[in-house]
This record gives structure tokens, sequence and C-alpha cells, in this order.
């Protein structure tokens, strides 16, 4: 054996064989083997046919099993890595001219339609050969084997995933054989003679053969290796190249441990993974799944192809490890120029000059001096030729790049003059960018759709948009999003707001919106820390409604109701239990009856206001104003002779200028009328007779990646309240929606009275009035004086159970649209009662929320983090035209 081992190292670069196999992640124990029986039954090995060797005693029976195809239903036109493919194209020879074997092998060549595992290529994936139409399959895939053994002289031994018992048979081969050759049940396959021929051209220009490669690596002891991940799985991994709409990546599992299909080629579709070659569930899409969540426990070669292949979920133009990384870095203005429109209007073609010896257009950075050091900029180095995808053309330039001889910096071309966006192997048009921006704020035309449209536009051109991919337009539209040079504070703030205290608004209209992206998806962030101390409850809600006794409440509201005629015996126990619980409403009561057991009409409305199970701070808001009001009243002035106090009750206390609207004699008040607005009045003021509650005691300020409000940052803690840990329910409001299996509930958007969104918050849980309370307490140096919202009723109740004080001036109600849904809510809480409000546009947050519909089918599959730049972007653009509205 020594004899056989001399100390050889590979041609090429004077790596080492285990340095370029880790470099490109390869996986090289017990590999396939592959065999062919001539015409006479003699079996050859590889290309040395010499080697034979009588066929056995053992019969085999052709099998059909043995040619099973992988079939799936995704195109794939393949590459390769450029350091593996021939430098010279293949001969052009027109297809009618070749057959078979060799029609195939120059098809994967042009076509790209091959994938080599690692440098010595023990596996390959291929596309299917479709020998009827002469043409690549785009929907299947193939992997032939190859690994050398040693026998009476060094070979390559070839197995394809078409033949899956001779493959079984051959991967357990020791790599040192005692007999030539051994007994097969067919001739290769078409995959093995192409791929032969392909891997023949390769090994030569390498200058690499089976006996090198093996000495090679049993010097090194790699004749066994196979790499390990985090899952004890042993695997090779690696990337499919080519021009594809999304990235596809290879997996060759041990065929010792994974007897069913061993290699695999998967997709992301959708956001979901398949297997294009087990077309089910199957070991390669569990592996990778296992792997995304443990990426940081395999090698960094590794980490790079699962990158590449979640990108589109994953990818950030400034992290450098995307496949497609933009080189442009000067900010992209939002708003249109002169400037911008001329050169919009010239064009790519009138903006660069064109070589007319090689029909192409070359371009520049125009840097003098390198930013860094400050000298001149004397060297440019040319790159090689890459397409510029524009509107209604497909056009090719070279990329200069200039290096700095003082620092060694490298300077790329931005592309700003040249309105293209330079995306290293690659040029996007602004001009198409900027189409889909337009789209985006405008329409309703997912970013995939308007990618289908823009080919079908060229292909109606005459325009060859293969090279253009889905892939190519999300990872240039996504580096736009992050070049465009927008003052996102300045415009997610009203300047008719800023001269209120810090800027904030006073009238706050909100609402959440089921747009959200995945919740497998959320940025792992560290829990918020509290400290030990819980703030109590200051009231209940017994203590803030003026009848607590059910039965009572219920007697009332029949008393009102003329179609349920409360009977004699019923009202005679509606006031003996007023008498004995309130004697103020039982002197109302006996004040207003007219003999009959039914209500008059004018008081039906405020008593069940008054009796409903709803705070009376609802109806009486503790505020100068109403105080006001009612001492006036109290004193027995007649609020109709004085316009300024007869307007002020019609905005402040509604139901009461309802109620001296329609009977006049109520005013001067009357003693029993008094004595009732007295005790709920009383019940109102005690609501908020306590100490204001420190926020800054229970929780360490921290600010979230998901919540976006950049004029109103973040000034307290919310803090840990004794009513959290109950699960009351008091009022009978509620909004509970279901929820999407996968997706997060929704974000929460707040705007102030003049339309603009002040910002958001993306909902981990469903919509609650905690979502509201925590931004109002934890962002406003002072609560908003009014709260528009469609469930404003259990808002308050909320706030009420917690911090009080906080909200004691606050007047909350629901928008005109949702009003008709609270039948039992009190009158107090219709917006169309306070005229103050009248101009108020109550459905601007609903409308606001139909636009991020529009854009949701686009934007729920992102990451986190472009989930929020898109949502920003999008309200940017909202506020803008709000503010032109204005």
């Amino acid at each position: 054996m020594d004899q056989h081992k001399p100390n050889m190292r590979m041609a090429g670069d004077g790596a080492s064989m285990k340095e370029k196999m880790k470099a490109t992640k390869i996986s090289v124990r017990k590999q396939t083997v592959g065999y062919l029986r001539d015409p006479f039954g003699n079996v050859h090995f590889g290309k040395y046919p010499g080697m034979t060797r009588k066929p056995g005693k053992r019969q085999r029976e052709d099998s059909s099993s043995s040619s099973q195809q992988a079939r799936c239903s995704y195109t794939h036109t393949g590459n390769v890595p450029e350091d593996l493919h021939p430098e010279s194209e293949a001969p052009s020879v027109e297809k009618s001219s070749l057959r078979g074997k060799d029609l195939y092998v120059q098809l994967l060549i042009q076509h790209k339609g091959y994938t080599l595992a690692d440098v010595i290529g023990s596996s390959t994936i291929m596309q299917e050969f479709n020998s009827h139409n002469n043409s690549l399959e785009e929907n299947s895939f193939h992997c032939v084997y190859r690994r050398p053994v040693r026998a009476i002289d060094y070979m390559w031994a070839y197995t394809c995933s078409c033949q899956t018992t001779d493959h079984e048979e051959v991967s357990n081969l020791e790599p040192v054989l005692e007999e030539a050759g051994l007994p097969s049940r067919s001739e290769w396959c078409i995959h093995i003679q192409a791929g032969k021929d392909i891997l023949e051209q390769l090994d030569a220009e390498k200058g690499m053969n089976a006996e090198t490669v093996f000495i090679q690596l049993e010097n090194e002891g790699l004749q066994d290796h196979i790499y390990h991940c985090a899952l004890n799985i042993e695997c090779s991994i690696f990337r499919l190249s080519g021009g594809h709409d999304t990235t596809l990546i290879g997996v060759v599992l041990p065929s010792e441990q994974f007897r069913a299909q061993q290699y695999g080629v998967l997709m992301m579709k959708n956001n979901k993974m398949s297997c294009l070659a087990c077309k089910k569930p199957c070991q390669h899409v569990k592996l990778i799944s296992d792997l995304k969540e443990n990426r940081h426990d395999v090698s960094h070669e590794i980490q790079q192809v699962l990158d590449s292949f979640f990108e589109v979920s994953d990818f950030t133009c400034s992290t450098g490890n995307a496949l497609y990384q933009c080189l442009s870095w000067e900010k992209i203005p939002f708003f249109r120029n002169e400037a911008f429109t001329r050169k919009m209007r010239t064009g790519f073609c009138g903006l660069v000059t064109v070589d007319h010896g090689s029909e192409f257009y070359s371009l520049f950075p125009n840097l003098s001096t390198c930013p860094g050091c400050g000298a001149v900029l004397d060297t440019v180095v040319v790159s090689k030729k890459v397409p510029v995808f524009l509107c209604h053309s497909i056009e090719y330039s070279t990329v200069s790049k200039q290096v700095c001889s003082n620092c060694g910096a490298v300077h790329a071309y931005d592309g700003q003059e040249e309105l293209v966006l330079n995306m290293r192997s690659y040029l996007m048009g602004h001009d198409v960018l900027r189409s889909y921006l337009h789209n985006f704020c405008r329409g309703k035309r997912p970013l995939y759709t308007f990618f289908k449209v823009w080919k079908d536009d060229l292909d109606d051109r005459g325009v060859p948009s293969d090279e253009l991919t889905y892939h190519k337009f999300i990872h240039a539209w996504y580096a736009f999003v992050e070049l465009l040079d927008i003052d996102i504070n300045r415009e997610f703030s009203c300047s008719e707001c800023e001269a209120t205290l810090g800027g904030q608004p006073t009238t706050v209209v909100c609402d959440g919106t089921s747009l959200s992206f995945r919740r497998d998806l959320l940025i792992d962030e560290a829990p918020p820390t509290h400290a030990d101390c819980v703030l109590p409850r200051l009231s209940t809600h017994r203590d803030r409604v003026y009848v607590t006794h059910k039965e009572v409440r219920v007697l009332v509201q029949n008393f009102c109701s003329p179609a349920k005629k409360l009977g004699d015996s019923d009202f005679f126990l509606l006031k003996d239990l007023t008498k004995k619980h309130y004697p103020a409403l039982n002197t109302f009561l006996i004040e207003i009856q007219d003999g009959s057991t039914v209500c008059p009409a004018p008081y039906r409305k405020f008593l069940i206001d008054a009796v409903s199970n709803y705070p009376v701070c609802a109806i009486l808001l503790p505020i100068p104003e109403v105080e006001q009001l009612l001492d006036d009243m109290f004193s027995g002035i007649n609020l109709r002779k004085y316009p300024s106090k007869w307007s002020s009750l019609h905005q402040h206390i509604p139901i009461l200028f309802e109620l001296f609207c329609s009977d006049h004699s109520l005013l001067p008040l009357n003693e029993k009328l008094t004595a009732l607005v007295m005790d709920m009045w009383k019940i109102a003021s005690q609501t908020f007779e306590a100490t204001g509650l420190q926020h800054k005691c229970s929780e360490i300020l921290s600010e979230s990646s998901r919540a976006f409000f950049p004029m109103l940052e973040k000034l307290h803690c919310r803090g840990k309240f004794a009513a959290d840990a109950t699960n009351t329910r008091p009022v009978r409001c509620q909004k509970r929606f279901p929820g999407h299996p996968s997706l997060l509930p929704g974000i929460f958007t707040i705007f102030c009275e003049h339309g603009v969104c002040y910002g958001f918050q993306v909902m981990e849980t469903c919509e609650s009035p905690n979502v509201p309370f925590t931004i109002f307490s934890t962002r406003f140096k002072k609560a908003p004086s009014v709260v528009v919202y469609d469930f404003a009723c259990s808002l308050q109740a909320y706030c009420l159970n917690r911090d009080p004080v906080f909200f004691r001036e606050t007047r909350f109600v629901v928008d005109r649209f949702h009003w008709r849904n609270h039948n039992a809510c009190p009158s107090a809480y219709n917006l169309a009662k306070y005229p103050s409000l009248s101009s108020l546009n109550s459905q601007m947050n609903e409308q606001a929320n139909s636009g991020l519909k529009r854009i949701k089918d686009q934007l729920s599959y992102m990451s986190e983090k472009h989930f929020m730049d898109h949502c920003k972007l999008f309200l940017f653009k909202k506020n803008i035209d709000a503010k032109k509205s204005c």
C-alpha cells in the first residue's frame, strides 16, 4: 500500500485537498460507484475500459424501479460557480445536428444546467433530459455520483440517482477493490454518460484525475471525511447557481443512513420550502428547517449557503453576505426635481457613451479623490460586462471601479448620475424601481405581479429577458428602499399639533388593522426587566357606576321601553329598590311618572344612560368646564339664557343638553333632578381622587424594534398593575376576531385629528385595550384630550382600572361608523354628540387601514425588518398626501 502513496498535491493554487474540500462544503465519504457492461458481457469502470472481468453467476433482472425519476413543478435553468465551468463556451452547433448524449452535454453547458457539490465533483446535480423534444426538463433533476477507487489501477466509479439499486450496492464499496469489475444490471444511463463527459473536461482543465485525488485524499485521511452539522446528521449542502426566481440548494445525505432519496433539491416558494427531488415531506426539508433555527452551530461556509437560500426573508443590503450586494451608496431622492425629470426623460442610453466596437456601454465612478485619505484616484479597474435592466429594454455595460494607490481603498461605481442601482452583478434602472414605488404607494399590485407584467412587456417589445429574474428584482427593490432619502421624523409629525405640549396630538384617532408578518420571523428581544413594586388599583368598576344592582338596572331599562310595558308589580318593586339604594333616583322617578308604568319620552334616554353599567365619568367628565357648568346649574342659573354656557353644555354634557331641549321646565334645575345629578357627579369625581402613579418604579425603559413613533419617544415605562392579574370584563363590548394560524394579529396606528400618522405598533397578541393604553401611558407627557377608537368604551374601563389619574381629562368616543354596533353603551361615547368634533374625520384611520390592506399580500411574508421598512414607506407617503390636502 505504501508504494501507492506518494506525497502528491493537487494541481492548482497549492492548497491542500482538505482546504479545497472545506471551502466548497463537500462530502466524500463512501461516494458512489458506476460501471458499464459492454456488448460482450465485460464490465468497465470509468474511463479505463481495459479492466474487465467475466460477469458473476448471480443473475439480476431488470427492474423498472431502478429508473425512477424525480418530478417537480419548478423551472430550473441551473448554473454553476464560475471556477467550475469551462472558460470557453460550448461550440455553436445547431440543435438538430446533435442527438442523445452529445446534445444533452451541450444543453447542460449552454444553460448551466448542472452544479458540482465540490471541487472534485463527487456529486453533480443536473437537469433531466427530455428525449422527445430534445430539451432540458424544467421540473426534474438527477444526481450523478463519483468517487476515486483503486483496483488494478486508479479510476472514477460512477452511479446515478435514477439507478437506486446499483447506487445502494456501489456506494458501500471499500475504496480499495480486490477485483476489477462488478456484475451490472444495465448500462450507464444518459445522466452518467453526460456527467462523465463534463467532469472529464473539468478534470483536464484543473490537471486532476482519479489517481491524484485518491492519493491526496488518502494522505490527508479524508477518504471517510464528511461534514458534521449541529444535529449530528452527516451531509453535504451546496448552492445551485443559475438564473432562478429563487435560490435552489442541493443536499446530499449519507447513503448508509438514508436509504430513500440521498440527494435533494430544495426551493422556497411562497415562503414554503419544498424538495423538487422527493416531491413530498422528506429528510432534506427537515434538515434545512432545523438548520435554519440552529444556523449558528454550523460552519461559516454552510451558513453562507443557508443565508443565500433564506435571503428573500433575511436579506439586508448592508450585511455584505447577500448574493446580490448593493454597491451604490448615495441617497436616492424621493421627491422629483428638474434635474431628475430631465434625466428620466433622457433615459439611460442618453447619459452614457456607447462603445460601438463592442456594442455595449462603459460606466466609470466619478470620484476624483479618495474619500478616505484624500489622495487622487488614478487607477481604474474595468470589470466584466453586466446587464442593465430598464423599463423597456435590457442593455449591457462594463462597470469600472477605482482603487486608491495610497490607502488601497476600492470605490465602486454608484450609478446615481445615470439613474441606475449597482447590484454588483447587474444594474437596475431607477425608472423600474420608481415605477413600482408608485404602484406600491397607490395601487394594489404585489411585487411579483409587477415583475411578471414587466417581463411580459419586455417580451412584447422583443427584448430577451431570460437574465431578468424575480430574485434580482426583489433584492434591487430592497436596496432601493434603504437608499431612499426621506426625512421620516419630519413627515411623521403634524405642524398643526406642534404648538401643543411637546408636539404631541391632543385629539387622537387610533385603530388596529390585520396587516402583519409571520410570527416565526419575529426577531428575539430581551423581555423588559420589572421591579418588585406593583401599582395598586385606585378604584373598581363598581365604584365608578351609579347603579350597581343589575335588577334595578333591568327594571329601569324596561320602564323606559314602551314595547316591554313594565307591570304594576315590577314598577312597585322598582320604587322599593330605588328608595332603599338610590333615593335621588327614586324621587326623580316618582316626579316624572304620569300615572302609567311607562317612562315619558323626554326622559327615557337620560335614564338609560344614567343607570348603564358604564363609568359615570363618561357622562360627567371631571374637567373644569363641566364642574363650572354644574356649579351654575346647582346655583339655579338658567343656562338657556346664556348662549356661551348653553353652547358649553352642548359640548361637554350632551346628555343633559338633549334632556333640557326635550323639557324646558327642567331649567332652572329643579330640586329632584339636582339631587340625582349631584349623586352622579360625586361618583365621577371620586374616581380620580388619588395621587398620580409613578411609572418609573416598575421596569427599565427600553424601546422595541416593532414600535415606530419617531416623534413620540418613549418617556415612561408601562408599569405593573394589580388589575393586570385579573380577567374581569364588566362591560359588554368586546373586540375578538379569529387570528391567522401563522401571522401576527396586525399593527396598531395612531393618527392626529389632521390625518397625519404619528406611528404604529406591531401587535404580538390579539388587539386589546392594552395596546393603546401602553402607547398613551408610555409616550405621552399628558394623556390626549380626546381618544377616538372603535371600542372606546372598553378602553376607558381598562385605563381607569390601571391609571385613572393620567386619563382624568380624557374623553373616549366611538367613531361614527362603529357606533351603530354599541347598543348598550351610553350616548356619551357617541362622537356625533359633540359639536367640536363634528368636523373630525373619524374614519381617517379606517381609510388608512384600507390602504394598508392593499399591500397586505406582499408584506405578510417579509422579514420583520422589511415589513417595518415598507410600512414606514407607505405611511410616509400617506402623510405627505394628508398634509397637502389640509
